[in-house]
């Protein structure tokens, strides 16, 4: 959604603030008007205050015009700021709800290949900066229409003095323009190096331990360094491009006040109280006129990360797969024939034929690069197996999304939670009963520690902090056991474990034979006691398809079962 498109959502917020504006600034200039006129007045010892041309008004009438003005102007600037704020609410619901929508709709391809921290940064601070495009749409129009009629007011007061204004403001605008190019330049290279900075950050938290075992926490600290620098500079010079704006405009603009009175007086203007109210009108419309430029500015920086916001969007959307409508309740259990899969033209996978029996556990095997991350996520649906994949003789690329998710579930090899309690976590946003938590808990054996630490409502830390990592590992386990599902997918899933621990989610997994059909990626011979077959990958080929003791054998011929 670029900054267009979240100002059409704003239309009607805009108007009210443009007609707002306009009682307000009218409000001011008759204030104005009145209190120069005042001004001149008692300067020259008069009970009366010359309006326009011979009308006149007593002082006290004139001074509490001049107060219900000025109350009038406040109350219409409270409701055009009122207006405005609630605008840039909603523009920033709707911006990152939009975003949010495209990335989790996309394919797996796409948000696998995302840098670490990219999408943080773009909902947070790239979401934030771009809806002050309604922010200073709003503030721009506030400035012109301001401007507009105070020009207006000024015109209908003294007309030659104000033409020549009106030209000065012109000539001021077109003044402006190299200057908010090169902030728009500025503002792009300010939003590139502070994606650049926030990517370098999630990396360094990533590897936080990496880096303390390996001892290179100064050099690391300097590349950070150095990208905050590079970072600082880049926000540095963005901000002082828009201050500068200020500056400029002030530096023409009080040269051009000087330029007015001496057309006042070379026009031969008389009139003390018109000169003074012309003026004073004027110098308001110099700081709307500044005022203007400013908002300009800051919308031309919004626009550059709004407009890098749309783009991303139109990427992930791009890249939404269709959803399938197919859904089956035959049982006919998971079949791969001439399974097939290469990235950028690299093949990965070539010509898989297996067939795993529905109930029956099914252990992965093979050396690192040979494929099983690959085959699991094709086995997921997470990517397109151009049909050669079929779950319940349905094509997983063809099967309806909800009727799949009730289906299958994943235990990945590293621990996600999230902040929360324990029973949050393991229920995982599904309508789930407590028995249900409870029973999966069970059978990850982990209930028993969950009571210990007090209970399901327990919280488990940021990102589960609080647990150890056997414990995160098991509750992911409970959480992928609670839905119930029809084909379990594990990686590595007591990697994490010791071998009591192990031996008792490998006990849970056994007793899952005959209800749920399990493929569980593993290099623990252990987990292969409870496999009913071993399928066994080498450079993205099956290289031994059978039964588990079989497999053994060929690891240790003086193996028997």
């Amino acid at each position: 959604m670029g900054s267009r498109a979240l100002l059409k959502g704003e239309q009607r917020a805009l108007v009210g603030i443009v007609a707002l504006t306009l009682i307000g600034t009218l409000s001011e200039a008759g204030f104005l008007v009145i209190i120069a006129r005042a001004g001149v007045a008692l300067a020259n010892g008069e009970k009366a205050i010359t309006i326009q041309g011979d009308h006149t008004v007593a002082m006290i009438t004139g001074l509490a015009a001049a107060a219900a003005f000025i109350i009038l102007r406040f109350v219409a600037n409270i409701g055009g700021a009122a207006l405005s704020s609630v605008s840039m609410a909603r523009a920033a619901i709707r911006l990152q709800s939009e975003f949010t929508e495209a990335y989790l709709g996309t394919a797996w391809d796409v948000k696998h290949s995302l840098a670490p921290g990219r999408v943080q940064q773009l909902l947070s601070n790239y979401a934030r900066t771009a809806v002050n495009a309604v922010a200073a749409t709003a503030r721009g129009l506030t400035a012109a229409v301001s401007l507009f009629a105070l020009v207006a007011v000024a015109f209908a007061i003294q007309p030659y003095i104000t033409i020549v204004a009106t030209l000065l403001v012109a000539a001021l605008g077109t003044a402006m323009v190299p200057l908010r190019r090169k902030v728009q330049k500025v503002s792009q290279r300010a939003a590139a190096a502070q994606v650049a900075f926030g990517t370098r950050v999630n990396e360094t938290e990533s590897l936080a331990l990496e880096i303390e075992v390996h001892g290179v926490a100064e050099p690391v600290a300097e590349r950070v360094t150095a990208d905050a620098t590079e970072a600082a500079h880049a926000l540095g010079w963005s901000q002082f491009a828009q201050l500068a704006i200020g500056p400029a405009y002030q530096l023409v603009a009080y040269g051009g006040v000087v330029g007015l009175l001496a057309v006042g007086i070379s026009t031969g203007v008389d009139d003390i109280g018109t000169v003074g109210a012309v003026l004073i009108l004027l110098l308001r419309c110099l700081g709307y006129g500044q005022s203007l430029q400013v908002a300009r500015a800051q919308y031309t920086q919004a626009d550059v990360y709004a407009t890098a916001l749309a783009e991303e969007v139109a990427r992930y959307r791009a890249a939404t797969p269709e959803r399938g409508s197919r859904s089956s309740t035959t049982g006919g259990g998971l079949v791969a024939r001439r399974l097939s899969y290469a990235y950028d033209d690299e093949p990965t996978l070539h010509d898989l034929d297996f067939a795993v029996e529905p109930g029956s556990i099914i252990g992965v095997v093979g050396p690192s690069g040979s494929g099983k991350s690959t085959l699991t996520q094709l086995v997921l649906g997470l990517r397109d197996s151009n049909g050669a994949l079929t779950l319940d003789g349905v094509a997983i690329d063809d099967a309806d999304p909800d009727w799949w998710a009730r289906r299958v579930a994943m235990v990945p090899q590293h621990s996600q939670l999230f902040t929360g309690s324990v029973a949050d976590n393991v229920r995982f946003l599904r309508d789930l009963d407590d028995d249900v938590i409870v029973a999966a808990c069970r059978q990850a054996a982990v209930h028993d520690e969950i009571m210990a630490m007090g209970g399901y409502d327990t919280p488990v830390g940021e990102r589960g902090g609080a647990l150890s990592g056997g414990q995160r590992q098991r509750i992911c386990i409970a959480r992928a056991l609670a839905g119930r599902p029809e084909l379990l997918v594990l990686d590595e899933p007591t990697s994490a474990l010791d071998s009591v621990s192990e031996r008792l989610v490998l006990d849970s997994l056994a007793a899952l034979r005959g209800s749920t059909t399990v493929l569980v990626v593993t290099h623990r011979l252990a987990v292969l006691d409870v496999c009913d077959h071993v399928l066994s990958l080498a450079a993205g080929r099956i290289d031994y398809l059978g039964p588990t003791d079989g497999y053994r054998s060929r690891l240790d011929p003086s193996w028997s079962a």
